[in-house]
């Protein structure tokens, strides 16, 4: 019985690899004739897989004896990649140590540069290079990566470089110089035991369930997707009956071998994804052999312990991101990232970069330069997938979406404060992200982690998230006014969060049993020491911060100088408003009364907003007109002449406020010059309007149901029309029809209360659905064209291809309750003037009313994408999103309200004060002065001198300052001087009266190594 079962395994054996063997051949041949139809289509370049390895190449030889050097590279690049090659062992010992390092000839300087080995290949090589400070602080990331290769150790640290000195390019070359590096696998915890205990299972009979089990996924593939008479179903079908146990005493010795073998076997036919089902199924086939073994596999260690072997290896580095900033890393990875460097093939530029949200980079349209296509309602890509790509870019929105994900399925116990391993040990998780041990986990802006508390949503996901080196990006690690005494203690505790998210081995570790005991340690040996002045805690500080941070400082760096100014705009208060408060109040206490709930009233803040929007306005027509008769002249000998043109931000802190200030500049420029960027937008069109300002071009369809330009693309998944408003109504003149109206038809608002017009006039209710109510009496105008519109389709055309019969129907059947309704024509008017009253019914966007129920005209979603040219010149930025941005471009900065808080006040400068801007950035915060009339200043004077006093205030606020240093600001020019002379804690000049208990003194003790430099060249 014995030799009969030993013959039929050798029997299934050998027709196992039979069968393997002619799939494989099937796809070797299908595989050469694809090779040279590529060859006779494309260039000389072969990727590793297609070129042959010549084992008499004299090139191996040349190898062996270290006849090579760096200016003389084998012809071994063709079909090894860089790390490859390096790790050959066939290289000579000389050969190596040159391939350490590599030169770099790009800089600006006009020097060359020694950079850790591969160099940055693939970056910037449409012109330009890396600056000189640029290069130091890859160099100081390379070996803070590389301080150590043991599994969970500390590999990262924390990238301060000052705002607007490049961090991004910097990051995306150290992402070039180590594309392809895999990540430290951990050690196999089953060890003897799981080897003694296969031993004995794989004689045993019982053990075929375990191996039924660890390969169901694998036999569930090949009966839902594989012909049952197809040679992989055979392949399959032999290949059970070979693993199934009792095995023979030379077959598979081991459950690696087993392993192996299986997968040497599918690999040919099955894809990625089952391969790597396989592997996690053989890791839970591990853990259960050994029956000693189970109770700690049950536990919650042994849990971490499975899950850590479970996550899918990756060379990838995965970039988090505010959600504004996705636009920011698009352009500077289309711009700065050669995807055919870092490609599987010679012409296909795929699996290079992810961006959640709209999926392969490659896939975009190169001439498009919007992002207005991301969906963050759009499922990631599957681990697996991911896992491939080089750079996989993601944001907080997508990071906070799927943490919820987590608790809506109770994977996450929301009862636990702190439940830093409650996602982690959970196998079973949804998320892509969490499903992969990545190369690199990178946060931009990463202060957010530190200002928010462990539990927040966005710091629990990120801290979950399993990478083998992590990078904060942040130009203020540490937030809030350094002149505040409590910003030492803060910034302290945001540091700490830092180093939990780093796992810094000390004051870092992620785990809840020993977080509180983290926690303490930090606050006895650093922060307590460090807030009383005690030298011990300031050195421990230091330490911590030299081992993880990177950075360099603006004064290290030649930048044109920002321009800082304060200006009044005078507002008139209303006489008819002087006349009722003295009508109803006289003068005294209850007229000061009055007026300052006036004052600060909407109806006076509506006044105040559009003065400020009509100064911005006035001093942006000036400097185009100046520009433009610049434009003609002649420059002299030695003249600079500043002739970028005009681009303009209008920033506030106070959403409202921007918001009004913004409609009142959108209504007087009008949407082709005026950009928005409000927290309150979707991500898509965030995105879109960065690129509208920076590009001066809009990406848009034609609506054919509307005709209106449609720009967000993402409200195109419906299919159907786009996402402009309609209104409808119905008409008063007795005939009560029914129709759809462009807000542009309205002319009138009819007895519209003025409270609810904040101060707007009534020639503002068509422009913001916030004024509009059901119920509104309206004048509008039918005529047909309109003006300011394209000309609709006749009722016949309506019916016979867009399908209004069936719209007709259901909205008769709700009583004109649903949403359905159609664009079709406009009635006709008696008295032939084109206008008309009307009641307002409801309003929503184009789509809505034209639903797939019953729509069956051409849709949006199938027209062609338009590219619009622009004068973009104005844009409205939410202080929200400020932080990151590179708007290098700028010209001026409108702040609505003045900022006393430094770091603030640099971070919103530094978004056109920054590297890659040719021209200073003028900086000016509006103030608007009001006047009254000397009869009414008069009836003021006898409460309190009210008017007095608010002048006095204004007049100093025109006399602020700028420190160019530290960015604080100062009542006049003599104090602002004195200060940088003697007390400014960032003018280098300044050391000797520091404060070395200021977090500022603190950091100039942090200094990167400088960039190894040559040797001078010229550069022609």
């Amino acid at each position: 019985m014995s030799e009969s079962t030993d013959l039929s395994h050798q029997s299934s054996e050998e027709s196992c690899t039979l069968n393997v063997n002619e799939v494989n051949d099937h796809r070797d041949s299908e595989c050469h004739v694809d090779h040279q139809r590529d060859n006779e289509t494309s260039d000389d370049r072969m990727t590793s897989t297609d070129r042959p390895i010549d084992s008499g190449s004299p090139d191996l030889l040349y190898l062996f004896l270290g006849l090579y050097t760096n200016s003389n590279v084998p012809g071994c690049w063709d079909w090894l990649t860089m790390h490859e090659f390096a790790n050959l062992k066939c290289v000579s010992k000389s050969l190596r140590q040159q391939l350490a390092t590599t030169a770099y000839s790009h800089c600006g300087d006009g020097n060359d540069y020694l950079l850790p080995y591969p160099g940055v290949p693939g970056l910037l090589t449409k012109g330009g290079g890396l600056f000189p400070h640029q290069l130091a602080s890859l160099k100081a990331m390379h070996e803070a990566e590389n301080r150590t290769e043991q599994y969970g150790e500390l590999r990262g640290g924390i990238l301060g470089d000052a705002p607007g000195l490049g961090k991004t390019i910097t990051l995306l070359a150290l992402v070039a110089a180590t594309a392809g590096q895999r990540v430290v696998a951990p050690a196999e915890f089953w060890g003897d035991q799981c080897a003694e205990a296969w031993q004995s299972a794989r004689i045993n009979e019982a053990t075929r369930r375990n191996i039924f089990e660890a390969t169901r996924e694998l036999r569930w593939w090949s009966k839902c997707n594989v012909n049952p008479t197809s040679t992989e179903a055979q392949v399959i079908s032999e290949l059970m009956r070979f693993i199934a146990p009792p095995y023979p005493d030379d077959r598979f010795p081991t459950v690696d071998s087993l392993e192996r073998y299986i997968k040497r076997v599918i690999k040919a036919f099955v894809p990625p994804v089952l391969v790597e089902q396989l592997r996690q199924a053989f890791i839970e086939l591990r853990a259960g052999l050994d029956k000693r073994s189970r109770r700690l596999f049950a536990s919650r260690s042994g849990a971490y312990l499975r899950w850590e072997r479970s996550l899918i290896p990756s060379s990838a580095t995965l970039i988090i991101v505010p959600d504004a900033l996705l636009e920011h890393w698009f352009q500077q990875i289309q711009m700065h990232f050669d995807l055919d460097v870092f490609s599987h093939g010679v012409t296909n530029t795929h699996g290079v970069c992810y961006l959640d949200g709209w999926g392969d980079m490659a896939s975009l349209d190169q001439g498009d330069a919007s992002l207005r296509h991301v969906n963050l309602k759009k499922p990631v890509a599957q681990p697996w997938e991911l896992s491939q790509y080089v750079v996989v870019v993601t944001t907080f929105s997508r990071c906070e979406l799927q943490l919820k994900e987590e608790i809506a399925a109770g994977r996450v116990d929301r009862t636990k404060k702190r439940p830093h391993m409650a996602i982690a040990t959970d196998t079973k998780t949804s998320s892509s992200f969490l499903k992969i041990r990545w190369l690199r986990l990178v946060v931009d802006e990463g202060h957010e982690l530190g200002q928010h508390a462990t539990d927040s949503s966005v710091t629990r996901f990120v801290n979950q998230i399993a990478a083998e080196r992590r990078w904060v990006l942040s130009g203020t690690p540490m937030n809030g006014n350094e002149d505040d005494t409590s910003f030492s203690s803060d910034a302290l505790d945001q540091l700490q969060r830092l180093l939990v998210f780093l796992r810094h081995p000390i004051y870092g570790h992620p785990s809840e049993t020993v977080h509180e005991a983290i926690r303490s340690k930090w606050v006895v040996n650093i922060k307590k020491p460090f807030l009383v002045k005690d030298q011990s805690g300031k050195a421990e500080l230091i330490r911590v911060l030299k081992s993880v941070m990177v950075m360099h400082r603006k004064e290290d760096i030649k930048l044109p100088s920002p321009t800082f100014k304060q200006v009044q705009w005078e507002l008139f208060v209303p006489k008819e408003i002087e006349r009722d408060l003295l009508a109803a109040c006289g003068s005294g206490q209850s007229l000061v009364k009055k007026f300052d709930e006036y004052l600060h009233g909407p109806t006076f803040q509506s006044l105040v907003d559009q003065a400020q929007a009509n100064f911005i306005m006035q001093y942006l027509r000036t400097a185009r007109e100046n520009l433009w008769k610049l434009s003609g002249t002649k420059v002299g000998d030695g003249e600079r002449r500043d002739t970028r043109p005009v681009k303009a931000v209008v920033y506030s802190s106070e959403h409202n406020i921007l918001l009004s200030i913004g409609e009142c500049i959108l209504r007087e420029l009008g949407n082709e010059h005026v950009a928005e960027l409000y927290q309150s937008r979707q991500i898509g069109d965030m995105n879109a309007e960065l690129a509208r300002f920076r590009s001066n071009t809009k990406h848009c369809k034609v609506c054919p149901v509307c005709n209106r330009n449609e720009t967000n693309f993402s409200v195109m998944q419906g299919g159907t029309g786009c996402g402009n408003q309609l209104l409808e109504v119905e008409s008063l003149d007795g005939l009560c029809q029914r129709f759809l109206i462009e807000p542009e038809r309205i002319f009138e608002a009819i007895d519209i209360p003025l409270s609810r017009m904040n101060g707007e006039s009534l020639l503002a209710y068509r422009e913001s659905q916030t004024f509009w109510r059901v119920g509104d009496c309206l004048g509008i105008d039918i005529r047909n064209p309109h003006p300011l519109l394209a000309m609709r389709k006749s009722e016949q055309i309506w019916h016979d291809e867009m399908g209004s019969g069936r719209c007709k129907d259901l909205a008769l059947r709700n009583k004109f309750e649903g949403s359905e309704w159609y664009f079709g024509p406009l009635p006709e008017v008696r008295n032939g003037s084109g206008l008309l009253e009307v009641e307002l019914r409801k309003w929503q966007p184009c789509f809505r009313f034209h639903s797939a129920h019953w729509y069956t005209g051409p849709r949006l979603s199938d027209q062609p994408i338009e590219k619009v040219t622009e004068d973009v010149f104005v844009m409205a930025l939410d202080a929200s999103l400020s932080h990151g941005l590179d708007l290098s471009f700028v010209t001026h900065i409108f702040l609505l309200e003045p900022i006393d808080d430094a770091a603030l006040l640099e971070q919103v400068t530094s978004r056109a004060h920054r590297i890659g801007a040719t021209g200073p950035v003028t900086v000016l915060t509006v103030n608007t002065h009001y006047e009254v009339t000397k009869e009414f200043s008069a009836a003021l004077e006898a409460g309190h001198h009210m008017t007095k006093r608010i002048e006095q205030n204004n007049t100093s606020l025109l006399h602020t300052v700028v420190c160019d240093h530290c960015f604080r600001s100062f009542n006049s020019r003599v104090l602002a001087e004195e200060h940088e002379r003697t007390n400014c804690p960032r003018n280098p000049a300044n050391v000797h009266c520091m404060d070395p208990f200021r977090l500022s003194s603190v950091y100039r003790e942090i200094k990167p190594p400088p960039a190894i430099r040559i040797h001078s060249t010229v550069h022609l």
